[in-house]
């Protein structure tokens, strides 16, 4: 008997918003094509001290007036500037007060239309599989490819639009309280290969339980701490539309992934024969985009030419 999805529409989305008018417009047009029948729309304040903030806030919320679906649309507007952490939580708390289950999307994330039917087979196949905590709709373009599969299972988390249940959520602690005796431990050696990543990552956790600041950083402790995996698809589905002067990380337009579209993804999905993650995969991922040489040169590149330093 074929199993019966749920339909991807059925899934509430939640929006996250800022200042970026001309993104959102164009995540909410891509919404259209879903119509989800659930949509809360969480907008951060402007900061106080930032001219022209307070316009662009208040331009990016006009356009949420252009929803023309039937949907319950919940908003949840702050006045003053939270920062991305307080708004996420604040928007996961809500959705999770009534559904189990919930695709992420910032004003920045384009996702292909393949990503939402993606998600929601994913959520209902994994609902209840405690080690699966989340699903990404972005791969950073670093394989493999759907001739080995609709997807792949790795530790790391990667959230340019992604997907999740409250059963994983309720282990989010942005203030890292276990870190402590985590980093008085051989944890970080017993998961990370070498020393390098166990530097990056040990700097990363050790900054962020002082600060509390990365939401980001936090839920991959959280997850790490329960040997949580992330589906990873097997093509890139989200197109990140962030790398630009006005954004908060992704400022870089030089960035390999500044250029990098969405793709479709086939169906049906051909799916993972285990429930393991792929290593080699997943030393990729780490020299690529976290503590290897070919993410920190070019950082380094980037802060000399900010700072005006000869280049090597």
């Amino acid at each position: 008997m074929t199993a019966v999805h749920p339909p991807a529409a059925e899934i509430p989305v939640l929006l996250l918003l800022f200042r970026r008018p001309d993104t959102t417009r164009r995540i909410l047009a891509r919404l259209r094509s879903l119509r989800p029948s659930r949509l809360v729309v969480v907008a951060d304040g402007p900061r106080a001290e930032v001219p022209g903030d307070g316009e662009l806030c208040r331009a990016a919320r006009q356009e949420v007036r252009g929803v023309d679906w039937p949907c319950r649309i919940e908003r949840l507007y702050a006045e003053t500037n939270q920062g991305i952490a307080a708004s996420l939580e604040r928007g996961l708390e809500r959705v999770f007060s009534l559904h189990e289950r919930v695709i992420v999307l910032e004003d920045d994330c384009l996702p292909d239309p393949s990503f939402f039917p993606f998600c929601a087979e994913l959520l209902e196949r994994y609902a209840e599989t405690e080690t699966v905590m989340s699903i990404a709709g972005s791969n950073l373009g670093i394989g493999p490819g759907p001739q080995e599969g609709s997807y792949s299972f790795s530790r790391y988390q990667l959230l340019w639009g992604w997907a999740t249940w409250k059963r994983a959520w309720q282990h989010q602690d942005r203030w890292m309280r276990h870190w402590p005796e985590c980093s008085g431990s051989d944890w970080l050696a017993s998961r990370l290969e070498t020393p390098q990543a166990r530097r990056y990552w040990a700097y990363h956790f050790r900054t962020n339980h002082r600060t509390a600041e990365n939401w980001d950083y936090a839920w991959t402790f959280s997850c790490w701490r329960r040997n949580g995996l992330c589906v990873h698809p097997a093509v890139n589905l989200v197109r990140n539309l962030g790398f630009r002067a006005d954004a908060t990380h992704t400022v870089s337009d030089s960035s390999p992934w500044a250029r990098m579209e969405a793709d479709s993804l086939p169906f049906p999905l051909v799916h993972a024969p285990a429930i393991a993650r792929n290593a080699s995969r997943d030393l990729r991922i780490e020299a690529a985009c976290f503590s290897g040489p070919e993410f920190l040169e070019p950082l380094f590149r980037s802060i000399r030419r900010q700072l005006h330093l000869p280049g090597r």
